[in-house]
């Protein structure tokens, strides 16, 4: 774990949203894209990522709720099942929210 926590969440947040990380080093003070790209060098890689992604599993599949079987409820759906009012026009992919 690099001792600037915050500046690698920074960066796992800049890859997340196709930010980049000059724009992302603009954006945040107290960054700057040569410590940025630092971090991503030594400690943002796939097989950090996958590691990460397969903690998190893990994690939730200790938990409480993960052993009831429940299920959660479809997101686009009401409590009385009723179709929730726009969701017809919401794809996979990213809407522009002028069409929703």
């Amino acid at each position: 774990m690099p001792n600037d926590r915050n500046l690698l969440l920074t960066a796992i947040l800049a890859d997340a949203i196709n930010l980049g990380l000059n724009r992302m080093a603009e954006a945040c003070p107290g960054s700057s894209l040569s410590r940025l790209s630092w971090i991503v060098d030594w400690h943002v890689r796939d097989e950090t990522y996958s590691k990460a992604l397969a903690e998190i599993v893990n994690y939730h599949h200790r938990l409480a709720f993960a052993d009831t079987g429940a299920k959660a409820q479809h997101p686009r759906r009401m409590d009385n099942g009723s179709k929730l009012v726009g969701t017809d026009k919401v794809s996979a992919k990213s809407t522009p929210a002028a069409d929703l």
